[in-house]
């Protein structure tokens, strides 16, 4: 479900640097979470990010799922 956090970034025109920036953060932290190998990052970290995109983390755990559904957990499958 984290590796969702690509699509949602890119939807709001921000580059990883932007988000790490933005949620205090580093972009090797952002990468890791996108690219699925941080599985299991702090509350307050995803806060931290949710934050970042406008978000309350409610709404980003939400909409990373909607995503993983609807496109499949790489983003890169087609819609259903």
């Amino acid at each position: 479900m984290l590796r969702m956090l690509k699509a949602i970034r890119a939807l709001r025109g921000m580059t990883q640097e932007d988000l790490a920036r933005r949620a205090g953060v580093s972009r090797q932290l952002i990468a890791s979470i996108e690219a699925g190998r941080h599985q299991d990052p702090r509350l307050s970290t995803l806060m931290r990010i949710a934050d970042a995109l406008d978000l309350n983390v409610e709404d980003l755990i939400r909409l990373m799922r909607d995503l993983e559904r609807r496109y499949g957990r790489d983003g890169e499958g087609e819609a259903r």
